[in-house]
Formats: C-alpha cells, structure tokens, sequence
C-alpha cells in the first residue's frame, strides 16, 4: 500500500532540502490539491520579461512587469488612481483632449496671439525648450519702437560656435535689469558696456548712483567695483588681478600690456574665524617691450604696511626707488633719529651705499600742512624758503607772529663725534671765481668758542677775509660783547690793533697809511658838516669827538669836542681850528695836563695856541676851569700867558689862576691876588674887550711838581663879581712857563726863559711877548735831503722873519772834500695877508777845502715855512737862528 501520508515524526525539520529531490521526481500529480505552504519559502525561477505562460511568476518578475508600467513616473502619479486623479477622473478624456488640443498652436511654425507664460511651482524648475538643429537653435522675440521699426530679440545656441548668443538683430541696444526697474546694465550698438548708466563713455563705463541728500554715505568712499577669486585654502602669493592687453604695432599680435594684482602676502593658520595673520598687497606690472612674447612684469607694489617699492616688490620703507636688481634707488624712511623724521634717501641697497641725487623740473617746490609752499627752486636758480617767488639766489623770508622781537630766520649747528674745545663752532665760508676760473676762499664768518667746558659753551663771533685765498681773522665780537679788530681777545668794547712801523707823523700826512686807527666819514658834501664819535649813558648822548669839514673845497677841517656838565647841559667844550691862512696850527706834543719829562717834548711847558676852551655853565657861584696844567718840576715863579673873551652879550667876564685849587699871587701886575676882571692882566700894548680875543701876561708865585695850575673864568659885571649868565667863555694859547733864572726889567735883552724847544735859547722883547717879537737858535746835523725847520703861525699882514745859518759840510764818501759858509733868507706877509713874499738863498759867505769843495746848501723860505735843501751824499752841521715879529712858531722840522 502506497504511503500517502508523510506525518511530520517521520521526517525531522529541515530533513529534506531541494538537493534531496530529484528533477520531476514529484510531479503535479503527487501534490495536494490546496498546498498550506504558510512560513515557508518557495522559490521558483524568474521568467523572462514579456513571458505569456502559466507558469508560476516570481515576485521579481511581477515588480520587473509593474516598475517597466510604472517605467519612473513620478510619486504622484505612479498609480491607476493617482493618474486618474490628474486627469480629474475624465472618462471622456479623449474628447477633452481633442478640444483643449485644438486651441494650441501646432509645432511648426506656431504663432502666439497671447502671452506664452511658463509658471513653475515653488520647488519645481520648468523650462521652455527650443531645439533647432544639430548645429543651430534660435529664439526670437520681436517688437516696434517709437518709429514702428522692428525691435528684435534673439538667443542663439550654436553648435559650431560653440557658444550662446543673446543679441539684437536690430539696430538697438540691449539692456538688463531687475525688479522691473531701469536698465541695469546696457550694451550700446557700439560695443561699449554700461554698468549703472544707459550712455557708457568707454568700453565699460561703471556708476554707482547713491542719494546723499536722502540719507546716503555722504562723505564714504563707495565701493564701484569688486573683483573676487576663491581658492583652496589659499596662501602668501594668492589673488587676483585685472590683465590689461592690445594689439601690437608691428603684427598686429595681442600684447601684454600690464596687471593691476592684489596679492596675499601673510597668511599663518586656518581658521574658522579667519586667518589672524592675513595681510594683502597692491601689485603693478608693465611690460618692459621686446618680441611679442614677452610679458608684462611688476614694477610697483604697495606692501600691507603702506610701503611703496618701485623696482622692488619688498620695500623696508614708505618709498623705495630701486633699480630692478635690487640697487640704486630711492628710499623714504622712518628711523629713530631726529623724533622719527622721514627721510628721502639715496641708496645703492645691492652695494649699502648711498648715492648722489638731482631733482629736475622747471620750477620745484616742497609744500607741507596741506600745501603751504615752503621750498621753491625758480627756473632761473633763486631759492626761496617761505617764499615762493624768491627775488634772489637764496631768498628767506617769514610769516610770523611775532611783532616786537626778533624772528629767527637760520639755525647753523655743528656737531662733533669728537669732544669739542674751544675754537669750535659753524661757520659760513665765501668763495669766488678768480678771472682764471679758479674758486678761491674769499671769507668767513664763524661763531667760536672761546669758553667751552662740560657745562657751558660760550661762543664769540669771528669774521675772516681772505689774502690770497687764506683766510685770517679781521675782526672779533667776543661773547662778552667786546669787539676787536684785528684782536681777537678785545679787552674792551671796541678793541683795535695792528702793526705799522711807519715813523712819518700823522700831522704831516694824514690819513690811514702810517698808522692803526678807526675811519668815521661823511659822504655829504655840504660845507661845515660833520663826521663825529659820540658817547653815550643809560640815558642818552653825553660827549663826542668830531671833525667838522668846515670848507670841502680847501678841505680846512677842524676838531671839535663836547661834553656835559654836572647840571646836564651837554656843549662843545673844546675847538680845535685851523688856521685859515696857512693850514693847521701848531699843537704842543703836551696837552693841559701833561708831565713828561721826555727830550724833545715841551718839558716845563705847554703851548696850545690853536686850542680854543669854549664853556657856558656860568652860575654865579661857579668858577669854570677853562686851562689846567700839571707841573713837573719844581719852580720859583712861573709865567702864565693866555688869550681870552666871551661871546656877545651883556655880561663882563673875569678870571683868575688857581694851584690846586687856590688862588695864586701876582707879582706883576701891581701884585695881589691873581683874580682879575677881564680888563686886567693884559700883556703889554693890548687894550682890554670883553668880547674879542686879548692876550693875558701873569707872573705868579713859586710852584711844586705835580702842582695843578689853572685858568678859570666866569661872568662877572664889569668889576669883577660872579654873575649868572648864558654867554659861552674862550680860552686858547694857554702858556706856562718857568721864571727860575729871574725876569731883567730894566735891561734891553728881554727874558731869559728855560727852552721852549730842546737844546734851543729863546729870547723875547723886553716885555716878554715872544708875539710881538722872538727869537731862538739850536744847534743842528743834517744828511741829504730837504729839511722843514720851522713853521710861522697866527701871522697877519705885519709878519717878518729873517733866518741865519752857519754850517760846515763834509762828503761822506771822500771825507777830504768840505766847506762852509754863512746863508741868509727872509719872509715876510704881504699886505693884504694873502700870500708871502721870501728872499731866499742870500749867501753871506762860503768857502770850499783846499782837497775839494761841495755843493752848498739851499737855505729858503716857503709858504711860512723854513727850509734846508742838502745835496746827495752830503752832511752838514751848525747852527740857525730865527727871529721873527708878529707871528709865533711850531716846531716843523725832521733835522
């Protein structure tokens, strides 16, 4: 019997597998009709897609059949009843289809009489399609302007270009915008491209339109144009840049022209926040030219610091002028000398040295605070500084505030990397062209110092002139003030000094020839001016010395001196005038106050005959010193002798002779006290005036050395008794002279007085005016040449003089030839005190040696002078003697 029932204890789970049943080792047959296969899986092969059979269908083969249905329609509508939800459950859709169909416009050649609209919904991008050819596909919009001419739109898409075009095919411009608004970006029928404007003036012409007025950035820059690159992470050498390119003249070829580049030059970590150490530079390239390949290559850059580096792309200072090697150039630098100043420099970075510099313009200028010149170089080489129309090679010139004092205009400082002593100090050096082209050291003005220690500097001013190209000082201002000429250590205000060995005498040949002195000059040309030195206190001028240029025609010039008195009334005091006729009077080598004892000087007395003592303080209590004389040696008597008057007025005068300070007595004159009235005292034939010279003869007492003798005077009335008054006093030909070998009254040989000349006696007429009549002789020894003896002075129309001289002359080369001889010669003043009239020459007696003679001297008279003319190689020796009648006599000679 048959198993027809297999329990599950016969056979364990899992016991048979498909290995454990043969192919068609079960057929249909052998199975159940109704199989429970419940939990367990059944595995048939997959039929072939398409497959029309019943055989059993996998799942596989029944989702392969419903996904190629389904074939990847969308979620929505990859159902039977999602479909007929998008066709709005339409049974009759043919039909609905047919007539929605019949209101589109076919495929060829469709032509829209309304709007085309392709709406897209919020997620979902829809597009209008147009495919043309394989090459080719063109959209077209098209319109009427204002004229009615075709306004056409298209967009191509070539195949063969390949590329798209979006252009006009009319002859319009084409413009974008947004928002509906105004044209935003136009590109003109010539090419030209305008951002932010309608009417572009270049190939791309930018605006950005702000509103100030309406609440815009009013005093912002505003940022136009961005260029923007990105890259990986980038690093130092990163960014972006603007290319500039043309043709070339030669092949037309495109050329590099330049760059414009920002670039990033620091760069440290990634960061999520950004690179902390980020910095970027400013690049700018030209080409260089040569073959059309060659590039543009950076010339300038400006560094993230602000440095600028011209030739160099790594600057160290705000500008920095390098050749492309990395050598010559310019550099502008911030260093920590001078409180951080900025510099302009030359320098040769490749070599570290610093190099010679020109600027060239036709005018230049240096301006600072906003553009206030300060430095001008003109065309024609003027130099201003603070002006900017210099008038001269260095014009300097301020404006300051500064009202009452004074502007400093030039600082000179010297430094020394040395220690410093004194003679240090700045200078300022002149030069100038010799007519062989040569520069030479012409002068110098420097300040020295003339005290210099750790603590102080003290610095005079030297100013030097040039002899031959050396400088030497000329003149000194001390720090102190003092000012030397040719002294360069004054010990006074005013210091001069300078060798001179000339032994000529100043009143024989004036001028600055033969002696050191200070010149004063008056230019002017009008009679009787002045050229003075004045004095001056606290308070104002107090004294002066002068020359008064009486006649410019016959040069007479005269001295004058002022002073000013106790009660502050400043007068001249002191005149010293030339003698109208015959030049300058005579002036002693001893003044007033003299007490030389010197051989040759006037020992025991003084004779000032031009000096005239012109006084006006005239209180009725004070005496005026109007003379003063200091003895040198002891006398028994003296004789004093003056002129004297006072000027028109209504008072007398009156005088009296002082030593120290006590009247003296008389012993002349009837005796007495030697105080008189103006019309006593006269000297012998004078008649008494108050207000015109008369001549004074006193004798008084005896005298001691060092004892002051003086000639005061005073107004007086007409007795003799001090009165106030205004009239100036005079005196002049003060004459002291000792009496110690008596006075002969009653003889006829006058006088017998100590010599007013060294070595010569001099006798008067029996009164004892030498004026009225004098005589005098001296020995003498002369060589050759001419010889002024004497001259005669404050003569008038009765003036006579005769001379006589003895002599005998030897040759001083054959000592055998000599003679000698007796010589005679007169003058006398003629008539109308014009001009004299001499007879010269007259020789009394002359005789030769018996081994050869000379030639005999001329003996002569000329113009009021005497004189003695001595052949060559001649010497003479003898004796002259000169008497003389209404004139006195100045020593004159050179014997």
């Amino acid at each position: 019997m048959a198993l027809t029932k297999i329990t599950s204890n016969l056979i364990g789970s899992n016991a048979i597998s498909a290995g454990n049943i043969t192919d068609a080792s079960i057929t249909a047959d052998d199975l159940h009709a109704t199989l429970d296969l419940t939990g367990k899986t059944v595995t048939v092969a997959t039929a072939s897609a398409g497959d029309n059979d019943t055989s059993v269908a996998s799942t596989a083969f029944v989702k392969t059949a419903i996904d190629n249905i389904i074939d990847g329609a969308p979620a929505g509508l990859n159902t039977l009843n999602e479909i007929a939800a998008s066709l709005n459950d339409d049974t009759g859709l043919n039909t609905t289809l047919v007539n929605s169909i019949a209101t589109k416009a076919p495929l060829a050649n469709p032509d829209f009489t309304g709007q085309v609209q392709v709406t897209n919904a919020a997620t979902t991008i829809h597009e209008l399609l147009v495919t043309g050819n394989n090459t080719r596909s063109t959209l077209s919009l098209s319109s009427k302007d204002s004229s009615g001419n075709d306004v056409t739109l298209r967009m191509h898409a070539l195949g063969d270009g390949p590329r798209a075009e979006l252009f006009t095919l009319s002859n319009h411009d084409l413009a974008f915008a947004t928002n509906n608004a105004a044209p935003q970006i136009t590109l003109k029928t010539d090419g030209k491209v305008g951002i932010g404007m309608t009417v572009p003036s270049t190939p791309l012409h930018v605006r950005y339109s702000s509103a100030p007025n309406s609440g815009g950035n009013r005093n912002t820059v505003e940022d136009v144009l961005t260029l923007e690159a990105t890259g990986y992470f980038p690093y130092g050498g990163y960014g972006m840049g603007i290319n500039f390119q043309g043709e070339d003249y030669g092949n037309t070829a495109i050329r590099d022209y330049g760059k414009i580049q920002a670039i990033m030059r620091g760069h440290s970590a990634q960061n999520s926040s950004g690179d902390p150490s980020f910095s970027s530079d400013l690049a700018f390239w030209t080409n260089t030219g040569g073959a059309s390949n060659t590039v543009s290559t950076e010339k300038m850059r400006i560094t993230n610091t602000g440095n600028v580096g011209i030739g160099t792309s790594n600057p160290s200072s705000q500008l920095v002028v390098s050749a492309s090697n990395g050598g010559k150039g310019i550099e502008t630098q911030v260093t920590t000398h001078a409180s951080n100043n900025q510099f302009i420099l030359a320098y040769d970075r490749a070599n570290s040295v610093y190099l010679n510099m020109e600027l060239s313009a036709l005018n230049f200028g240096i301006a600072t605070n906003n553009g206030t010149n300060r430095f001008k170089i003109l065309a024609n080489g003027n130099v201003g500084i603070g002006t900017p129309a210099p008038s001269s090679l260095l014009h300097i010139q301020s404006n300051d505030s500064t009202t009452n004092d004074a502007v400093n205009m030039m600082y000179l400082t010297a430094l020394s990397t040395g220690t410093t002593t004194t003679g240090f100090g700045p200078a300022i050096v002149f030069q100038a062209e010799r007519n062989n082209g040569v520069n030479q050291n012409v002068g110098r003005i420097r300040s020295i110092a003339e005290v210099n220690s750790g603590t102080n500097i003290s610095s005079g001013l030297s100013f030097e002139t040039g002899t031959v190209g050396v400088l030497d000082e000329s003149m000194r201002i001390s720090y102190s003030g003092n000012v030397g000429i040719g002294e360069e250590n004054p010990d006074s205000l005013l210091h001069t000094k300078a060798s001179n060995n000339s032994a000529g005498d100043l009143y024989t040949g004036i001028g600055p020839g033969n002696a050191p002195g200070i010149t004063i000059q008056n230019a002017g040309t009008t009679d009787s001016n002045h050229a003075t030195l004045f004095f001056k206190n606290d308070s104002g001028h107090r004294a002066h010395i002068g020359a008064k240029f009486v006649n410019h025609t016959t040069e007479q010039t005269d001295l004058t001196f002022g002073v000013t008195d106790a009660s502050g009334n400043a007068r001249e005091r002191l005149h010293l005038k030339a003698n109208t006729n015959n030049g300058a009077d005579f002036i002693g080598y001893e003044g007033p106050n003299a007490t030389s004892s010197t051989a040759g000087d006037n020992w025991h007395l003084v004779a000032d005959r031009a000096m005239e003592v012109k006084q006006d303080n005239n209180n009725a209590s004070s005496w005026i010193a109007m003379k003063t004389f200091t003895l040198g040696a002891n006398c028994k008597s003296l004789s004093i002798k003056w002129a004297a008057k006072n000027a028109s007025g209504t008072y007398y005068w009156a005088w009296r002779i002082t030593r120290n300070g006590t009247v003296m007595s008389m012993v002349n004159h009837g005796g007495g006290n030697a105080q008189k009235s103006f019309s006593y005292g006269l000297a012998s034939g004078e008649s008494s005036s108050v207000h015109s010279f008369r001549s004074y003869d006193v004798d008084v007492g005896e005298a001691f050395a060092g004892d002051v003798i003086q000639l005061e005077m005073i107004n007086s009335t007409g007795g003799g008794t001090p009165v106030a008054g205004t009239q100036y006093l005079y005196a002049k030909q003060f004459l002291v002279t000792s009496l110690d070998k008596g006075k002969i009254y009653n003889g006829d040989r006058g006088t017998i007085r100590r010599p007013m000349v060294y070595g010569a006696s001099q006798f008067t007429q029996t009164n004892g005016n030498e004026y009225d009549l004098g005589s005098f002789e001296f020995p003498f020894r002369m060589d050759s040449g001419t010889h002024n003896v004497l001259e005669l002075a404050e003569f008038d129309q009765s003036t006579t003089a005769n001379a006589t001289m003895q002599y005998v002359g030897l040759y001083g080369y054959a000592a055998r030839n000599m003679g000698q001889g007796i010589a005679m010669a007169s003058t006398r003043r003629r008539t109308s005190n014009t001009d004299w009239e001499d007879i010269d020459g007259a020789t009394v007696h002359s005789a030769n040696g018996a081994n050869g003679g000379i030639t005999h001297p001329d003996f002569y008279w000329a113009d009021g002078v005497l004189k003695v003319g001595v052949s060559s190689s001649l010497q003479i020796t003898g004796r002259i003697k000169v008497t003389w009648r209404q004139a006195t006599i100045q020593r004159h000679w050179d014997i």
